[in-house]
């Protein structure tokens, strides 16, 4: 037996009718709607149901869950009709859709070309945004322009965030945008005179209307914070699922620092616990240890040549409240910091990390520590070592520690009975910014004249203090980049290679900059996304459309302290999906020329894409 989950008719966009069905048994099946001509069926009637395409949706998803359709919705953008099914995995799969006249034989493959996007774990309903557009003329009467949500069709696909499904007007390829928003239950498009492109949406119990723009992606929530505070270190605690924020403010008494623990959905404040008067801080950082989790900052006190390691706990505190209709006592949930221990060092503590779970690192001045935490929660030295200048950057991975020096740049140490030991180091002196190990063998950094680059250290059968790693990759950023974290911006999931390969998705380093930029940095396949894309970067900075716009070289802008390699500027190969279908045959045609690729335009399209959705 099988029970219709979603039933999605499109006689109004092809000239032959067809029926999309959704069922339990993780299928999707088309039917062809066949008219009679007797005179014993009413005019127009259906006479029979035709099957003509059954898919497996369980081989179309990598990813673990009911791959049970729940919506489905056929969006008729103008190069692309494409069919979207939500699955109650919360992933979404777009299906290339023919247009089929009504004398033409139906194919076996209708629905072609599935591609696959990851959006969350809920199921994902798909709402069409086909309102027609209102506006009104000088006479105060209302006129339909018939048109789509802002002039062109789309949809909204929910999942634990709202996301907007629409189709690039240069090139017709079908692009996602999330939406920064609460869980939406339900949404469609809302015209009046003063708002002609919106959304009224169902959100928890409120209904909200919203704007899109067009030009700019709604992925930025801001929480206004006091007019006398900055914030100057942001970290998530996983236990309570809060930010832990540090600020300071400028009093008539000098500078005064506080650490903040905020909702990071409403940007609620639960508590607020202040420094010593004319105490800085710098760094902060959690350590899980022992099943526990700590806040660990360092900090630098005003005219002294001293400062702080000191350690929190996030504690939960339930207060009772006045009675309610009903006589119970109502019951409030808050958060607080509660200090557990504190070690004095000689110098502002500018780094702290965790190493291997039980291990903290900390750094003043140029010298680096490893502690331990004991049984009466003390702070115990475990090792001590130190370099030529200030220590400004410690990462660690697996048993690799990283240790930055503000000119010798970057060092790579071990941690082995109780001492540190110096394994090898960067080939080049940096005025180093921040640095940050990818594996035990990979780090990447940043220095003060706005330079990325990574060491890679190949050589595991000599390992001496006198061995220097030469310089990987190098990238000039042209802005100074203050640090290095790894992160992502999306919900990940799994994706296919230009040769329909699936590949697993990576992290991204997040480089915030001085000028207020956040770099977002990720790692590529070098057998294969990096060939390509390093081809394309060539042909697109001697290309008359794309090449900078006065004139300069491109790789000699990049390549301001040493040559550029390695790298890839994702902004300016972007600029390929903005190309006419002519330009763009005739750059894959230089491709396959030059670097015997044999790509086609569809195949440097989509690795375009699916890179720039990991990012976005």
């Amino acid at each position: 037996r099988v029970l219709f989950r979603s039933v999605e008719p499109f006689a109004d966009i092809l000239l032959k009718d067809f029926i999309l069905i959704g069922t339990y048994s993780s299928a999707l099946m088309v039917f062809a709607v066949e008219t009679g001509s007797s005179t014993t069926a009413p005019a127009g009637g259906v006479t029979s149901l035709n099957l003509v395409q059954t898919i497996a949706l369980e081989s179309l998803s990598d990813e673990e869950g009911l791959c049970i359709p729940h919506s489905t919705r056929v969006l008729w953008f103008e190069k692309s009709p494409s069919v979207f099914v939500g699955l109650r995995n919360g992933s979404l799969i777009r299906f290339d859709l023919q247009v089929i006249h009504s004398d033409q034989r139906v194919p076996s493959d209708l629905l072609s070309g599935p591609f696959c996007r990851r959006l969350g774990v809920m199921p994902i309903s798909l709402v069409k945004l086909e309102s027609p557009t209102v506006s009104s003329d000088p006479l105060g009467s209302t006129v339909h322009t018939g048109g789509q949500l802002s002039g062109q069709v789309s949809a909204l696909a929910l999942a634990e965030r709202p996301w907007h499904v629409y189709s690039m007007r240069t090139t017709g390829r079908v692009a996602l945008s999330s939406l920064s928003f609460s869980e939406v239950s339900y949404a469609a498009t809302f015209s009046s005179p003063s708002s002609p492109h919106a959304l009224i949406a169902v959100s928890q119990s409120t209904v909200n209307i919203i704007s899109l723009k067009e030009t700019k992606r709604l992925n930025v929530t801001k929480f206004p914070l006091p007019v006398d505070s900055t914030a100057r270190r942001i970290v998530y605690h996983s236990q309570s699922g809060k930010l832990i924020l540090s600020c300071f403010k400028h009093t008539h008494a000098g500078i005064v620092s506080d650490i903040r623990i905020m909702d990071p959905l409403s940007g609620k404040i639960y508590s607020i616990h202040s420094l010593r008067p004319r105490e800085t801080l710098y760094s902060l950082t959690v350590w899980e240890t022992a099943g526990t989790v700590f806040v660990c900052i360092g900090t630098a006190l005003a005219n002294t040549t001293t400062g702080r390691l000191v350690l929190f706990q996030v504690l939960k505190d339930v207060s009772t409240g006045a009675n309610t209709e009903g006589g119970e006592r109502t019951r409030r949930a808050e958060w607080k910091l509660d200090k557990v221990t504190e070690a004095a060092l000689p110098g502002a503590v500018v780094c702290v990390r965790p190493h291997q779970h039980d291990l903290l690192l900390a750094s003043a001045a140029n010298k680096f520590w490893a502690f331990s935490l004991t049984g009466a929660l003390k702070l115990t030295t475990v090792a001590e070592s130190a370099t030529r200048h200030l220590v400004v950057s410690i990462s660690s991975k697996a048993g690799r520690i990283l240790i930055g020096d503000q000119r010798d740049s970057i060092q790579f140490w071990n941690h082995v009975d109780s001492e540190f030991h110096l394994n090898y180091a960067d080939s080049r002196p940096r005025l180093l910014c921040d640095g940050l190990l990818l594996d035990e063998d990979v780090a990447v950094g940043c220095d003060k004249f706005g330079s990325f680059f990574s060491l890679r250290y190949r050589d595991h059968e000599t390992l001496t203090p006198e061995i220097t790693v030469p310089t990987d990759c190098y990238f000039s950023l042209r802005e100074t980049v203050t640090h290095l974290r790894r992160g992502s911006l999306v919900y990940r999931g799994s994706r296919q290679d230009i040769h329909g390969k699936s590949k697993p998705s990576a992290e991204i380093v997040l480089a915030p900059t001085l000028l207020g930029s956040v770099i977002a940095l990720l790692k590529l396949d070098p057998s294969e996304d990096l060939t390509v894309l390093t081809a394309l970067q060539e042909c697109l900075s001697v290309q008359n459309s794309t090449q900078p716009l006065l004139g300069n070289d491109f790789k000699t802008y990049r390549s301001e302290l040493q040559p550029m390699t390695g790298v890839v500027d994702g902004d300016f190969v972007s600029q390929f999906l903005d190309l006419t279908q002519g330009e763009q045959a005739q750059i894959v045609s230089a491709l396959n020329a030059s670097w015997s690729l044999g790509l086609s335009v569809d195949q440097v399209i989509s690795l375009i894409e699916s890179i720039n959705q990991k990012i976005h």
